[in-house]
């Protein structure tokens, strides 16, 4: 009996320490349980992933939002996580139940889209190009217009000026254009509402909260045929929770024509010449020019003097002369074109409370044209977006934009071509600024070498003027009524 007892006594220590760890292991680990549900609705929210920080020791919620979790003694906190839910660090003590309320996470923009319907829908449902585009990010230095801000930064799309006065409408084609009816321009939404006679370079930069651009002729199916080519949809702020806040904006930006080229007018001549270096015309005369520029006693309408400028040329053609002598070289570009300085000014007045919210933005913006005496365009915006829930889930919204223009721009040069093409075309030796004895302008000046006589463009800018006044105005108005569902028992 003895021997047997002997035989197999290191088996019965090997299992008497087994049951020692054993026991210990689950001494030192507990369970814990408990419920998540959501902090705006109240429900039971399944699937959320729970750890213990630190750890890949975890479970996940059930259909009914229960969880049941066997965590190590010393453990701090959980951490709770799921796809629309605000994660958070649940700390723990020596309960064993706990409930956890997650607030819903905002999506961020570039995970949703609007629809033609105005409701978000999420951009991996949308089989169209959908580009969006934060005010924030709207343009890193001030922009007189949205539509210069959106240039550069839309994939696919092609934003260009028509011209470089101020207040004209901007060339935009999206991606995937409509050309069969002959028009390209997109289809352009404030606030859902369909902008028809307001262009796009008349809202006010600094109210913009985000821009969508749906490119494609896909958009139709959307927004209708109108938005074959495209559609640019614009949201304008709304007002913060928390106290009133007061932003104030001032900038001045300066503008100048690029010539990157070195485009100028020719600064040698192949005109004959004296011994003293003057012009001389075919018979060694002394070229002089009346005050319109024009050599005097030449039939320069018709050419058939024997004095016509044309003969003044050098038989070999050579461009070899200075001017500055009878003739004096003049810069045209530089009589023609200034250089100005732009101001915007804005002012918004935004906050929110539990129950309404409010943004007001008031601006200013004031450009002057490149081209001397040709006026300038002065816009003035009032954007209104307030809203109040007047009764448990029913809100009323009020977007309002009020826009003013004066445009004092010379009818002639509202393009801006026809003052280039005369700037081109009148010769070098020809002063802009030279007036007549009665203190005007002439209206005609002399052609190049002897060419067909050209408008003087200062003529034009002391005859012709025009003053338009417009008013836009914008107003969206909606009512949104939401039922929010409640669990039973």
């Amino acid at each position: 009996m003895a021997l047997k007892i002997k035989k197999h006594f290191p088996q019965s220590i090997f299992l008497l320490l087994l049951l020692f760890a054993c026991d210990y292991i689950f001494a030192q680990s507990r369970t814990i349980s408990g419920t998540v549900t959501s902090k705006e609705e109240g429900l039971p929210i399944p699937g959320v992933s729970i750890l213990v920080k630190g750890s890949a020791t975890g479970t996940q919620t059930s259909a009914s939002g229960v969880f049941s979790l066997k965590i190590p003694n010393g453990t701090t906190s959980l951490s709770f996580s799921v796809v629309g839910y605000e994660a958070m660090d649940f700390p723990i003590d020596t309960s064993s139940h706990i409930n956890v309320v997650l607030t819903s996470r905002l999506v961020q923009l570039s995970e949703l889209i609007v629809t033609g319907s105005g409701v978000a829908t999420s951009r991996a449902r949308v089989a169209i190009s959908v580009e969006s585009l934060s005010g924030k990010n709207l343009a890193p230095t001030p922009q007189a217009t949205i539509d210069e801000g959106l240039v550069g930064r839309i994939p696919g799309a092609q934003i260009s000026s028509v011209d470089g006065t101020p207040g004209a409408t901007t060339n935009i084609v999206l991606r995937g254009i409509n050309t069969v009816q002959g028009n390209t321009s997109p289809m352009i939404l404030v606030d859902g509402v369909q902008a028809f006679g307001t262009d796009i370079s008349t809202l006010d930069p600094a109210a913009v909260d985000h821009i969508e651009v749906v490119q494609g002729a896909a958009a139709s199916t959307i927004y209708g045929a109108q938005g074959a080519n495209g559609v640019i949809q614009v949201f304008t702020k709304k007002g913060q929770p928390g106290k009133t806040r007061i932003d104030i904006s001032s900038n001045v930006s300066l503008a100048n024509y690029l010539n990157v080229g070195n485009v100028h007018e020719a600064r040698l001549s192949s005109f004959k010449t004296d011994a003293n270096g003057n012009f001389v015309d075919s018979n060694g005369d002394k070229v002089t020019l009346d005050p319109n520029g024009i050599y005097e006693d030449v039939n320069w309408a018709y050419g058939t003097d024997a004095n016509n400028p044309s003969a003044m040329a050098n038989p070999l053609n050579i461009y070899h002369q200075q001017y500055g002598t009878n003739l004096k070289y003049y810069d045209h570009f530089a009589q023609l074109f200034q250089t100005t300085y732009n101001r915007n000014n804005s002012v918004a007045v935004s906050g929110a409370s539990s129950a309404a919210d409010y943004h007001i933005d008031l601006s200013n913006n004031h450009q002057q044209s490149n081209i001397r005496h040709n006026g300038y365009n002065d816009r003035t915006n009032l954007t209104s977006n307030l809203g109040i829930e007047l009764f448990k889930g029913f809100t009323i919204r009020s977007i309002a934009q009020l826009v003013y223009t004066k445009n004092t721009l010379n009818p002639f040069f509202q393009s801006g071509n026809n003052a280039m093409l005369y700037a081109l075309e009148v010769s070098p030796y020809v002063n802009f600024d030279q007036k007549l004895a009665d203190g005007t302008y002439p209206f005609t000046l002399y052609g190049v070498n002897g060419g067909r006589a050209a408008l003087n463009p200062n003529y034009i800018a002391e005859y012709s003027s025009e003053v338009s006044n417009r008013v836009d105005i914008l107003e969206n108005l909606q009512a949104d009524f939401a039922r929010t569902a409640r669990a039973k028992g």
